[in-house]
């Protein structure tokens, strides 16, 4: 199947719909590993054959193509990570602690191969940013001015790429790291030597904001709306009313329906209408105070009632119509 574009484009949508659903849920993947790794082989050989055939900008995107695949590959090593995580929970101590020191040591060797990734020659060649950017912005009338300067790309696709690695160093940093921690003493886990949360946050706003003043069609932005969603939890204060404008123009297109992610933000940021009315019909007026730790607790812990009160909403109604 690897041989033939459909058979490859076939595999590779397997294999994100299983990582999406396996990470949701910190399921170990259920296909093995050497069909990711046979899939890299077989690209490989066709790459030889084929590349010196194609004009620049078919190799760059083939060539794209060919490094997500290698991506994948590495995605396995991560889901071990998550999958083992909860069971740190039914351990004694210091088994406990130690398993979980030991964790945090797998994340740090696993954050080294994506950076050793990034520095492979095709990938820095994929991936090189634009000398020259635009003046002026598409988005200058109906969102306020960007608190950065925009990523632009030489190949503007390649911005996905930039945007889902910068988005597994923050599911990393801000999910799995904090979650191997809590169940752990300080002497067993040692911190983990990379940026804050914050950090990739502004990565990943800065390149879809290139993305978006390349592209034309406002509906190929929307593989990318779960990653922006995401980086509005740990943005610094300057990136909020900008992320809040572009929300806006998410929830125009008629696709922002992370409902859980919206209460969070509502109860995180002061803005209750949020999850009643939306962000088209509301006013950032306070977006931009300043957060402290307890504002950020009580939004978790807010959200997590509410969903648990829903729950057991559900349960007696199920009850109720079971009798």
């Amino acid at each position: 199947m690897c041989s033939s574009i459909t058979g490859r484009a076939m595999l590779d949508w397997y294999m994100q719909l299983e990582d999406y659903c396996c990470f949701l849920a910190a399921y170990q993947l259920p296909l093995p590993t050497v069909w990711r790794e046979e899939n890299v082989r077989i690209r490989r050989q066709l790459a030889e054959v084929d590349y010196p055939r194609l004009s620049k900008d078919e190799r760059k995107r083939r060539m794209l193509d060919d490094i997500f695949a290698e991506l994948l590959m590495l995605i396995p090593k991560l889901g071990d990570i998550t999958h083992v995580t909860p069971t740190l929970k039914t351990l004694d101590e210091p088994l406990r602690s130690k398993n979980a020191g030991y964790l945090v040591k797998e994340l740090e060797q696993y954050m080294e191969t994506i950076d050793q990734f990034l520095m492979l020659p095709h990938v820095v060649e994929t991936l090189e940013p634009k000398t020259r950017i635009p003046h002026r912005s598409k988005h200058e009338e109906c969102c306020p001015p960007a608190p950065f300067t925009p990523y632009h790309m030489q190949f503007p696709p390649a911005g996905v790429l930039r945007m889902v690695i910068f988005g597994i160093k923050w599911y990393i940093r801000t999910v799995v790291y904090p979650a191997i921690r809590n169940e752990s003493n300080s002497l067993e886990c040692s911190p983990l030597e990379y940026q804050e949360s914050s950090y990739y946050s502004l990565e990943i706003c800065k390149t879809f904001a290139g993305i978006e003043e390349t592209l034309d069609d406002s509906d190929s932005l929307i593989p990318l709306f779960s990653l922006v969603m995401m980086s509005t939890t740990t943005c610094s204060r300057e990136l909020r009313l900008w992320l809040w404008y572009k929300l806006r123009h998410f929830e125009a297109l008629g696709y922002l329906a992370f409902e859980p992610m919206k209460k969070y933000l509502a109860a995180m940021w002061g803005l209750r209408d949020i999850v009643t009315i939306g962000f088209s019909r509301t006013t950032p007026s306070d977006v931009a105070r300043r957060l402290r730790c307890e504002d950020i607790i009580a939004a978790v812990k807010e959200v997590t009632l509410e969903d648990e009160e829903s729950c057991t909403g559900t349960e007696e109604n199920a009850e109720g119509v079971n009798q």
